[in-house]
């Protein structure tokens, strides 16, 4: 499904996102309050985070899409849903990052099982906040989508946040094998003026990095130079 219509040529890399690893952890009673505390504050340094993605937004873009971060800054910041976290914690003996994950993997949830299109899409959001909060907590700092010349990105989906730090000079196009045409993923890249097309559910098999192709976003195509 085409997301911004333009037809482009170029060198394919395949970049594929990384989530922090969450090796098992034992908690117990005594762990409670360092827990609550380390949540405390990957929560903080995340808030952080988003604030800058929206300043960086606003100038990049403008205001309208730099309130997409901000609407990430209200969910984070919401009292009852930290304070579930904290409560899960405390009567699980569970760690920061499983009580957090819990919590917000019931939000992005909820956002799925809507029949509103445009509301569903929202859950990409959700899980945008969590990797970069779990990222925190285990100290696994998010790899940026690092590009040296102008390549056309095949990836399994791409994050808000990933979307608005890239250099759009040199990006010719994104094509997903998952991905949404309502999401805020692809409001932003129309907006930067790249090219994406969603749903292409064997772009990463059918291609490897360095293969030259183009991408017609208006037809949803990926053609494969021989």
């Amino acid at each position: 499904m085409p997301v911004a219509e333009s037809v482009s040529s170029g060198p394919i890399l395949q970049w594929r996102s990384v989530w922090p690893t969450l090796p098992a952890r034992h908690t117990g009673v005594d762990d409670i309050l360092h827990e609550q505390q380390r949540l405390r504050q990957a929560l903080q340094q995340t808030l952080g985070d988003l604030n800058r993605l929206a300043e960086r937004t606003a100038t990049l873009i403008g205001k309208p899409q730099a309130g997409i971060f901000g609407a990430h800054s209200m969910l984070l910041d919401d009292p009852d849903l930290q304070q579930a976290a904290y409560t899960r914690i405390a009567q699980q003996c569970c760690s920061a990052e499983q009580a957090w994950r819990q919590e917000l993997e019931a939000v992005a949830a909820d956002y799925r099982a809507l029949d509103d299109d445009y509301l569903r899409a929202r859950e990409l959001d959700v899980r945008d906040i969590l990797r970069r909060t779990l990222s925190y907590l285990q100290q696994q700092p998010i790899a940026p989508i690092t590009l040296s010349e102008p390549v056309i990105l095949v990836m399994d989906e791409i994050m808000p946040s990933e979307v608005v730090m890239l250099d759009r000079r040199l990006v010719l196009g994104i094509c997903l094998s998952g991905g949404n045409a309502l999401s805020h993923s692809a409001i932003l890249a129309k907006a930067m003026g790249m090219p994406m097309v969603v749903g292409m559910s064997d772009c990463l098999l059918q291609t490897r990095s360095g293969q030259t192709a183009m991408l017609d976003a208006a037809r949803g195509v990926l053609q494969l130079s021989a």
